[in-house]
């Protein structure tokens, strides 16, 4: 404050007096002073683009997906069509393979009950085993083993064929020798007592499941 001015920007208030550039209330206040730059090198955030989340998402795979085997897919559904004829060579041995109907009364044995079913047992106990061994190697398309599951299938089938011709000779023998076909056959047959059980059919039908397996196993596409 003076009663002259002391120079440029000086300016008079309305008590007559002179004042400083500084306290003139009409005056802009002075810039701020320039940020310092940031330091060079890559940057540690970026922001998030425009109608994205924020937050760091899932990272690409570096691999392209790998195409589906669809032979695989197809050897695998044979190698189970497989275990499914273990299966049926397993539950039809203990099945009633000869049924005796007298009076009333049916006597019938499984085919563990006469002994040759413990055959088809080991045979479908095998089987399972080759088909599991299938099942893990669908990818890999193995010969070996779906040789093995033709052979003990047809191994079963086999068996159940000779079985029903087996039951069937010994009834024709027992009518043959008790004279039932001697004139009272029309009327009263041998045969219409022994019959076949259905343990026979489900051992033959579980032999010939598990030899369209392995062939559908044998003509699924090969790998590329």
């Amino acid at each position: 404050m003076s009663d002259t001015s002391q120079g440029p920007g000086w300016w008079m208030a309305s008590d007559g007096r002179w004042y400083p550039p500084e306290a003139n209330p009409s005056r802009p206040p002075p810039p701020p002073p320039p940020m310092p730059p940031p330091p060079a090198g890559p940057m540690m955030y970026a922001p998030p683009e425009v109608g994205t989340a924020a937050g760091p998402g899932p990272a690409p795979s570096p691999y392209p997906p790998s195409p589906v085997d669809e032979g695989a897919k197809r050897r695998r559904f044979a190698a189970y069509v497989v275990g499914a004829g273990a299966a049926l060579m397993v539950g039809g041995s203990f099945l009633p393979w000869v049924k005796l109907n007298a009076f009333f009364i049916t006597i019938s044995r499984s085919g563990v009950d006469a002994g040759d079913g413990w055959i088809s047992v080991i045979l479908g106990g095998l089987l399972a085993v080759v088909a599991w061994r299938l099942v893990a190697g669908a990818a890999r398309r193995p010969t070996a083993p779906v040789v093995l599951a033709i052979l003990l299938s047809l191994g079963a089938a086999g068996l159940a064929v000779f079985e029903w011709v087996d039951i069937e000779n010994a009834t024709n023998d027992i009518s043959s020798e008790a004279g039932l076909d001697e004139g009272i056959g029309d009327a009263f047959d041998f045969g219409t007592l022994v019959s076949k059980g259905m343990g026979i059919y489900v051992v033959g039908i579980g032999g010939l499941v598990g030899v369209a397996g392995a062939i559908g196993f044998l003509r699924a596409p090969k790998p590329a």
